[in-house]
Order: C-alpha cells, then structure tokens, then sequence
C-alpha cells in the first residue's frame, strides 16, 4: 500500500493479515519502504563490516560473530521486532565503532 514510506512497525502483519514476513529483508521492506529499507540493510552490512575490521581484540570480534550467528534466525522465521539479538549487535558494532581502542 506504500511501497515509498512503508507500513510502520509490524506494517507487514496488516498486509498479509495474519502471520508475518518471515524474512528480515522482507520485513524491512514491508516496514520502512522498498528503498529506505534496502538503505537500512545496506548501511547496517556496512556497520558490521566496518566493526569486524576495526576489531583488534579476539574477544571482541568472537563476540560479535556470536550475536550476528545468533541473528541468523531473523533470514528463516522470526521478526526483527521481538529478537533481542538484533538490536544487541547493532549496539555492540556501534560501540566498537565509537571506541578507539579497539
């Protein structure tokens, strides 16, 4: 219905009218837009990335591949709205990002 803007949070739950995506690229698109959503997947691919290079320290980086290993639910049959591990990677890539003495 607004393929731009996109539905809102669980935007995806009245499109189909009962269920969900089952996918978090289809999710993304459903509740951001078509567009916004690919950007949202992109720059996220690219904060990962950017983390696991900046990474020094082995801990960390084993870290963060555990939380991304532990997102790979969101690709089969999940939501990105109730999985807790999605918004801990953002987070954590984000705070190596900001710490310099990673």
């Amino acid at each position: 219905r607004a393929p731009f803007w996109g539905n809102g949070i669980a935007g995806d739950r009245f499109l189909r009218g009962e269920g969900y995506a089952h996918r978090i690229d289809l999710e993304m698109m459903a509740t951001f837009g078509k567009i916004p959503g690919i950007c949202i997947m992109v720059v996220l691919a690219c904060l990962l990335l950017l983390s696991f290079k900046k990474c020094a320290i082995k801990d960390q980086a084993s870290f963060l591949l555990l939380l991304v290993c532990c997102c790979m639910q969101l690709l089969f049959s999940s939501s990105f709205v109730v999985c807790p591990f999605f918004f801990m990677t953002i987070g954590y890539a984000v705070a190596i990002n900001r710490n310099s003495s990673c």
